[in-house]
């Protein structure tokens, strides 16, 4: 009998073109798997490889901030003081991780207050309509201690890779 030898392999190169589309927000690391498959139906063994699609970070955008320049303080009584911000980021609003201030001649200026985009019109934060890229807080304003004097609102928008708009600066004036 005669011995056979090791069996014939043959190797096929093959090549294509790949195209998608996806959203800036969903950049991130995808899994590509590869495998061929014969007439006979025979699926060779799969291939996986990572596709990291990244993309250039746009820094959130402060494109206005609203707060009373002065207001009036009536002795003895107490005020709601609704701040809003508006925001954009051409990431998109997802890419958003942020948006407060600092009220920087308070007794700790390093203390972040958080807006809300939540719609919560009745709540806490008094923001009109979720998602549209306002940013609200509602603070109450008590008449006790130095509270007669202009107060100094450092406000930032932060993304998710940490870019900051930087500061804009608004004062008021409570009288």
């Amino acid at each position: 009998m005669a011995q056979q030898g090791p069996a014939a392999s043959t190797t096929a190169e093959f090549a294509a073109n790949i195209s998608f589309v996806i959203q800036r927000s969903e950049a991130g690391t995808y899994r590509i798997e590869l495998f061929a498959q014969n007439l006979a139906n025979g699926v060779s063994n799969y291939l996986q490889l990572p596709l990291r699609i990244t993309r250039n970070n746009s820094v959130p955008t402060i494109l206005a901030a609203q707060v009373p320049d002065s207001i009036y303080l009536p002795p003895g009584d107490s005020l709601l003081i609704k701040m809003t911000v508006a925001v954009h980021d051409s990431d998109g609003p997802g890419d958003i991780a942020g948006v407060f201030f600092y009220s920087l001649n308070s007794s700790d200026p390093t203390r972040q207050f958080f807006l809300s985009d939540d719609g919560n019109v009745g709540g806490i934060s008094g923001d009109q309509l979720a998602g549209d890229g306002t940013y609200t807080i509602t603070v109450k304003l008590l008449d006790q201690g130095n509270v007669r004097r202009t107060f100094e609102f450092e406000f930032h928008a932060l993304d998710l890779q940490g870019s900051d708009s930087g500061p804009i600066l608004k004062p008021l004036t409570v009288y």
